[in-house]
């Protein structure tokens, strides 16, 4: 992409692509259903529902909807603005790795599926993708400053990690960028002190013992806690090394799916095939010729986040949405080290065009449901958005809520479905 006008091209048909999913009736699934839930009783000022997630995405729809306009056109142009802020994040990040091309990253970036799947669906992953990569983006900017407007962009960062952390836990994993942000100085070794390294690992140590007991009682702590409680039954009644196994397999299933681009979800039968991708894709990115290897808060993000990912007790490639750009950067850095030798340039060409094409795939195939009309149930499957009777079973009830929930928030033709009661 060295020509210029190229650019700004593809940025601009691409984000027509995005808006237009406005157009979409409302989706449903388990998840956000039970955000939409939440958002609905916090509107009509009744006691929130005990679900275990956090609660900030849900007040940011309550007042959507205190406001008249909480509906799935909405839904989606506020999911595009996240993601497009998130987007000016990771073209300043991909431009602090070295060798990166920010204009591959974040083209890359919008093709990728878990991306695209997220555009339409009123879930937290955006608003999460916009907070966490600003975050990041201004942890990494402040290391270029000096004081005191290093310490105010790091001011900006906490609260921006605050916000992350409030909109999905997995926020947990800027806690780390974000000390080493305020306790490391570029071009200085922490050998040269040893005292200050010992105080600070005294502070956080006190810090963090300190936030703890602070916060397990507080009724915002509730999904932490609920998740650690889910994470510690998931790891009972197996071997360590079982689990240790199954988690690997799970992680490198994720990594190649995300480096085919294809998700499982419409391809069953590659499932088995992606764990293999995803070690050929941890092969190729450790012998990355990248001369440059100096601890940054990008690098201690993605390990924070893949090794919480790793721990995760649900596996959903959505969860690798915030780190997806990351991992795009570093692969173009990659690419640069390829460009020289004919026959990788070949294979690296064929690649990316494949990528492409099935980012384009998968936003044809979204655009075609959102404008579907009155065969949206069947092209979006479960009647629209319902339970599967399985899943149904399991949740008694689930279908009725969801049906109020598309009389609520839905379309018109959703409002005169079937089954719809009338009223909100």
């Amino acid at each position: 992409m060295s020509d210029p006008r190229v650019f700004p091209a593809v940025l601009t048909a691409l984000a027509a692509f995005f808006l237009v999913q406005a157009a979409t009736p409302l989706r449903l699934d388990s998840d956000s259903a039970k955000y939409l839930m939440m958002a609905a009783s916090m509107a009509d000022g009744l006691g929130v529902p005990d679900t275990g997630f956090p609660r900030s995405y849900p007040y940011f729809l309550s007042l959507l909807d205190r406001a008249g306009i909480a509906t799935a056109a909405t839904f989606v142009l506020a999911n595009c603005v996240f993601i497009g802020l998130g987007l000016v994040a990771v073209w300043h990040l991909a431009a602090r790795i070295p060798f990166a091309s920010p204009r591959w990253t974040v083209i890359l970036t919008m093709l990728a599926v878990p991306v695209v799947r997220s555009i339409a669906m009123p879930l937290p992953e955006p608003s999460f993708f916009c907070a966490s990569l600003a975050a990041l983006a201004l942890m990494s900017r402040s290391r270029e400053m000096a004081q005191p407007k290093r310490l105010l962009f790091l001011a900006f960062a906490t609260l921006l990690v605050a916000v992350a952390l409030s909109l999905r836990i997995s926020g947990l994993a800027l806690i780390p960028p974000l000390i080493f942000s305020l306790f490391s100085v570029p071009g200085v070794s922490p050998a040269s002190v040893t005292v200050k390294w010992r105080l600070i690992a005294g502070t956080v140590a006190g810090l963090a013992i300190a936030l703890v007991v602070a916060l397990a009682g507080l009724e915002e702590a509730r999904p932490i806690m609920n998740y650690l409680s889910m994470a510690r039954l998931g790891y009972a009644g197996r071997s360590l090394l079982t689990h240790f196994l199954q988690r690997t397999v799970n992680t490198l299933g994720a990594l190649g799916e995300l480096t085919g681009n294809v998700p499982t979800s419409q391809f069953d039968a590659l499932k088995h095939l992606y764990p293999w991708i995803g070690a050929i894709a941890v092969t190729v990115a450790l012998r990355r010729g990248d001369s440059d290897r100096a601890l940054s808060p990008i690098g201690v993000y993605l390990a924070s986040y893949i090794g919480l990912l790793f721990l995760w007790p649900h596996y959903s490639t959505r969860l690798w949405m915030p780190v997806l750009p990351l991992l795009v950067a570093y692969a173009t850095a990659g690419a640069h080290h390829l460009a020289s030798k004919p026959a990788a340039a070949v294979a690296l060409r064929a690649y990316v065009g494949w990528f492409c094409l099935t980012g384009l795939a998968a936003l044809a195939y979204t655009t075609r449901i959102s404008f579907s009309g009155d065969r949206f149930p069947d092209r979006y499957g479960t009647a629209g958005g319902l339970a599967t009777p399985g899943f149904e079973h399991e949740n008694p009830g689930h279908n009725v809520e969801a049906r109020r929930l598309l009389n609520r928030y839905g379309t018109k033709s959703q409002k005169a479905a079937p089954g719809v009661p009338p009223g909100s």
